[in-house]
């Protein structure tokens, strides 16, 4: 917004970030399994949620898993976001 939008009295239009993320399809998510991913404890992967449910899939998650890759930015912000979701 600016100055003359404020002084208009216009609301400001909401344009924070949205998700990018299709909504997640696996049946089951648990919300204290996925901070213990983000406290960097590679173990709760296996009962946080389901990976083929996620955009990444399954090869993705069993290497973070297995240790033959590192979590990224990327896949913490994803972490984040199944946080905002529904635990089921």
């Amino acid at each position: 917004m600016n100055f003359a939008e404020f002084m208009r009295g216009e609301k400001p239009q909401d344009t924070g970030p949205k998700s990018e993320y299709p909504k997640y399809k696996g049946f089951f998510l648990r919300h204290n399994k996925i901070r213990e991913v983000i406290r960097g404890d590679r173990e709760g992967l296996m009962r946080g949620f389901l990976w083929g449910g996620t955009p990444q899939g399954n090869a993705h998650w069993d290497a973070v898993w297995c240790g033959d890759a590192n979590l990224t930015q990327s896949d913490m912000d994803y972490l984040h976001f199944l946080l905002e979701q529904q635990e089921k």
